[in-house]
């Protein structure tokens, strides 16, 4: 059974991060009365891992390498802990490192309606944007070695794709997931320039079928590919 928190709670997340921060985890938050703000900033990538409780007489902060995901509870992380007065350092530092990010001057409040996150499904308007620029059937190669990969399916899920490779070995096509490119579609737009190394960097968007993510893309209408190698894809506007 999963309770409500005692007292105020809040939670400052990202968007620009696929496969964890996602539409339902939220609104499950928020069904617990937990107060969420979205932060993207515009210039840097937002990725700090801090947790804060306090009470009258006490807080604690947690400041590590876990996300608030799987990672916090089954991966094997480092943190440090610290505890005391609320008014004492370091833990009083921390809270106002934490104050300043809930502050900040880009962080909105969230709701399903006004700051979408990227859930495990295609947006409506991304899922029909494909479906015209990459019809079934089709073939889209990869920008810098021109691999060719054939579009058997596009479903909210995802997008199928068949190799030469998958085929040679009878595998099928392989599904390139819909959070994959629906973040890289939103970072895109929100930042106007995409490369292949941010797409794959465990410190980026961690995406490792960034060569069909990049290659679809460039498809779309208003995604200029401006270098191959290495892969740089732009907005035009």
């Amino acid at each position: 059974m999963i309770h409500k928190p005692h007292g105020r709670c809040r939670l400052l997340v990202t968007s620009v991060f696929g496969g964890g921060t996602t539409g339902t985890a939220l609104a499950a938050a928020a069904d617990l009365q937990v107060r969420i703000r979205v932060l993207n900033p515009s210039g840097g990538t937002f990725r700090p891992k801090l947790y804060l409780a306090r009470s009258l007489a006490s807080a604690v902060a947690v400041v590590g390498s876990a996300n608030l995901t799987s990672g916090l509870v089954a991966n094997i992380e480092t943190a440090l802990v610290v505890s005391g007065k609320p008014n004492e350092p370091p833990v009083a530092d921390c809270w106002r490192f934490g104050e300043r990010l809930c502050d900040h001057s880009a962080a909105v409040d969230w709701s399903p309606a006004q700051v979408p996150v990227p859930d495990e499904q295609f947006d409506p308007a991304l899922l029909r944007l494909l479906r015209r620029a990459v019809p079934v059937g089709s073939v889209v190669s990869t920008l810098s070695q021109g691999r060719p990969n054939r579009v058997t399916d596009i479903t909210a899920d995802g997008v199928y794709l068949e190799t030469e490779r998958s085929q040679a070995r009878g595998a099928g096509p392989q599904l390139v997931p819909a959070w994959m490119l629906q973040l890289a579609w939103d970072y895109l737009q929100l930042h106007d320039e995409l490369t292949n190394r941010y797409l794959l960097a465990d410190d980026g968007l961690n995406v490792k079928r960034a060569s069909a993510v990049s290659a679809l893309l460039a498809r779309l209408p208003g995604v200029h590919t401006a270098y191959t190698r290495p892969i740089l894809l732009q907005r035009l506007r």
